[in-house]
């Protein structure tokens, strides 16, 4: 059986202590973040961080992806004057997008500063689902979904009580507003979750949104 290669043949503190900071940034556990990475044990997070293990050539693209960054920002420790990147659903008008982005993100630090100024409950920590293209079923899903319903106590009618849920439950931000640069998006940063939703479309669309922006944060 053939041995998997180290990306470095010497595990390297530097590229850890950027995979810590990053994991950070998006709100993630070592747990959380071992999971979506497909590793057993939050331990094996814990060694990469620590520079204790080296990072394994299939394991860069993986983490790259779940952090959003390039993979040669991980190896170059440039991951720390990342700003935080935003996830569009659609694309309405590219040109409103950039400055609709920076209002959202700025909301997104004013908020989070305002909670650690009141100094805010303790919610609990977003759960997440390692979702893979190749494997992953539709009734993976669909008990996912089941998991979250009634973990966050939504009910019979899921969608009217969503938003209050997450914002209470678990802390994400959630804001509706009127978008040109697209139907929805999604941040995960050091301030926490956060999701804006356009308020010009009606409000079943709205919901449909919301529930699609939760599963790519969940995933």
């Amino acid at each position: 059986m053939r041995r998997e290669v180290s990306l470095v043949k010497h595990a390297d503190k530097t590229i850890g202590a950027t995979i810590q900071n990053l994991r950070k940034q998006h709100g993630l556990s070592q747990k959380q973040l071992a999971v979506r990475l497909g590793v057993k044990h939050a331990q094996v997070i814990s060694a990469l961080e620590s520079g204790e293990r080296a990072l394994k050539a299939t394991e860069l693209a993986r983490l790259a992806g779940i952090l959003r960054v390039q993979p040669s920002a991980i190896l170059a420790a440039q991951a720390r004057q990342t700003a935080p990147k935003v996830l569009w659903r659609g694309e309405d008008n590219l040109t409103a997008r950039s400055d609709e982005e920076a209002l959202f993100v700025a909301r997104c630090k004013r908020y989070a500063f305002l909670e650690e100024v009141g100094g805010g409950r303790k919610r609990a920590a977003v759960p997440a689902f390692a979702l893979d293209l190749e494997t992953t079923r539709f009734e993976d899903v669909e008990c996912w979904a089941e998991t979250v319903c009634g973990g966050l106590r939504l009910g019979a009618t899921p969608a009217l009580s969503l938003r209050d849920a997450l914002e209470t439950e678990w802390g994400i931000k959630v804001f509706f507003t009127p978008l040109l640069g697209g139907s929805a998006a999604t941040v995960r940063a050091e301030f926490g979750d956060a999701i804006m939703i356009s308020a010009n479309e009606p409000p079943w669309r709205r919901h449909y949104s919301l529930a699609h922006e939760l599963f790519h944060l969940l995933t």
